[in-house]
C-alpha cells in the first residue's frame, strides 16, 4: 500500500490557488477514476482508495499537513521507529514548488523542505526527509518580480493566488503528466 498525499488547504477561497496543486493532482485523479472522497476525522483528512492505495487530502492546512499524515501512518502501522526511516517506496507527497517553473515538475527522494511548511511539518512528524515528492512548478515571470521588489507583494501570497486561466492550461497539462506517472507506480 502506497499513501499518495496531495498538499493544500481546505476552503472554497483556495480552490485553484499555486499553494493547492496537490490537491488539484488528486481530484484529477478522483474525476478519472469516479472516486469518491469521504472525509476521515480522526485523521483530519479527506481520503479515496485508488488501486489499493490511498490519496489523502489533509485537512489541517498547509502548514500542519505532518499531523494528519501522521495519523494515518500510526493507523496503518508505517511508522518506522529506526533513527532515520525510509518512507520512499510507501509516502508519496505532491506539492507546490516556488523554484520550479509553471509547466515543469520533479520528482525527488530525500530533499530538504526547501522552506515549504507543509514539507517542514511532515518531516518534522515523520522524523525523515526520505519520502517521494512530486514537486510541481508554479514559477513564473511575476514571483520574479516579486523578489526583486517591483511588484508589492510576498511569496506567501503569490501561492494564495488563484492561478490564471492561461497557467491553469499549463498546469493541466503537467498534472495529467503526474498521474500517467502514478497509474504505473506498483
Amino acid at each position: 500500500m502506497k499513501i499518495i498525499v496531495g498538499l493544500g488547504n481546505p476552503g472554497d477561497k483556495y480552490q485553484k490557488t499555486r499553494h493547492n496543486v496537490g490537491w488539484l493532482a488528486l481530484d484529477l485523479i478522483a474525476t478519472k477514476y469516479n472516486l469518491k472522497w469521504r472525509e476521515e476525522k480522526k485523521w483530519q483528512a479527506l481520503v479515496a482508495e485508488f488501486n489499493g492505495d490511498l490519496l489523502v487530502k489533509p485537512l489541517t492546512f498547509m502548514n500542519l499537513s505532518g499531523e494528519s499524515l501522521a495519523k494515518i501512518m500510526n493507523y496503518y502501522k508505517l511508522i518506522d521507529a529506526s533513527a532515520k526511516p525510509d518512507y520512499s517506496q510507501t509516502l508519496i507527497v505532491i506539492h507546490d514548488d516556488l523554484d520550479l517553473d509553471l509547466g515543469r515538475f520533479k520528482v525527488t527522494a530525500d530533499s530538504s523542505s526547501a522552506g515549504h511548511n507543509g514539507i517542514k511539518s511532515i518531516i518534522n512528524l515523520l522524523k525523515t526527509q526520505q519520502f517521494t515528492r512530486y514537486r510541481i512548478g508554479v514559477k513564473t515571470e511575476a514571483l520574479g518580480k516579486i523578489r526583486l521588489g517591483i511588484f508589492k507583494t510576498t511569496p506567501a501570497k503569490f501561492v494564495l493566488a488563484k492561478f490564471s486561466n492561461n497557467e491553469l492550461a499549463i498546469l493541466n497539462e503537467v498534472l495529467n503528466k503526474i498521474v500517467n506517472e502514478l497509474e504505473t507506480i506498483d
